[in-house]
């Protein structure tokens, strides 16, 4: 067994990538699931999505995204509490404030939990501002007004409260699939006990093999290997290493399906913990470029001795 570490992380997915550069079939990519115990599910019609929607609820467990917030009265607090890899921080809505005022803008009450998903005694308030796509209301309660019409001003002014409750980036607030404090926390005790795998991934299929950096193309034949972490051993010949970590995935894999019309395949990673919500693969809508348990890597030198000589190929080719 060969773990993948975190600075180990972008060179493999670079490894993995110039091993593979055509990325794996939806043959290979099936083969590669049912092989390791993953369930092919049948297509499941369109329209029968569970995912819940509508303002936050009081018990809801949620997260924070820094990059995904708009509201200037929010970003402080969604920069601290944002959830990344380094900070997977997960919080519970432990109110959701209406005022009785309709005009007033509501507010949402979060407390960030212990990685056991247990609540602390913390509280943090974020405002709820309007979502930026709300003209159709907002025109439906100007006429309204303007007709004296103060019972439809009322619901469609309620109306537009309950969507500023709702996850956007008005809020930087999101769910996360945990509808209460129960479910996440047996999700915590058995994540250990699932079968991780490594699955290197690219959404955008244009995606371009690593570039050597030219100071190596100069005199990487004169180049000693530097035996240290990841990042000096690689970082100073591939161009943006730390890019490729985006297309390092390590978790377990929940499932694989079939398409509604049954045509495409794609599978589930469970990376909640890790990017905050999970990861839908397939390799018709990107490129899979590898699979595996974790349990069956390539020891690391085996894979990074593989990486420096085809630089080195990439070197002598230029």
């Amino acid at each position: 067994m060969a773990n993948i570490s975190t600075n180990d992380a972008p060179a493999f997915a670079a490894w993995a990538i110039l091993s593979n550069p055509n990325g794996m079939t939806e043959d290979e990519v099936k083969k590669a699931l049912v092989s390791n115990g993953i369930e092919i599910k049948p297509p499941v019609a369109k329209g029968t999505s569970s995912t819940k929607r509508g303002a936050l609820e009081i018990g809801e467990v949620v997260i924070v995204d820094g990059s995904k917030c708009v509201n200037p009265n929010n970003m402080a607090l969604c920069k601290s509490l944002s959830f990344s890899p380094t900070n997977p921080l997960y919080l519970v809505v432990k109110d959701v404030v209406r005022p009785v005022d309709i005009n007033s803008k509501c507010s949402v009450v979060l407390s960030p939990l212990t990685s056991e998903g247990r609540p602390t005694r913390k509280t943090f308030i974020f405002e709820a501002d309007y979502p930026a796509r709300i003209s159709v209301i907002s025109k439906k309660i100007q006429k309204a007004q303007k007709n004296g019409d103060s019972a439809t001003e009322q619901t469609l002014k309620e109306e537009l409260r309950e969507k500023s409750l709702t996850p956007h980036s008005g809020l930087g607030v999101y769910r996360t699939g945990f509808s209460s404090l129960g479910s996440l926390q047996k999700y915590i005790s058995d994540y250990d006990s699932s079968t991780k795998f490594v699955v290197v991934y690219e959404r955008d299929t244009t995606t371009q093999v690593p570039k050597m950096r030219s100071d190596f193309l100069r005199d990487y034949s004169a180049r000693s290997v530097q035996q240290s972490t990841n990042f000096g051993e690689f970082d100073d010949q591939i161009e943006d290493l730390k890019e490729y970590a985006s297309r390092f995935y390590e978790a377990p894999i929940r499932f694989g399906a079939l398409s509604s019309k049954g045509n495409s395949l794609y599978f589930g990673m469970d990376t909640r913990r890790s990017r905050g919500a999970n990861s839908i693969m397939s390799p018709t809508k990107g490129k899979v470029y590898y699979i595996s348990p974790v349990h069956s890597l390539p020891n690391s030198s085996v894979w990074k001795s593989d990486l420096r000589e085809r630089l080195e190929d990439m070197a002598q080719d230029n």
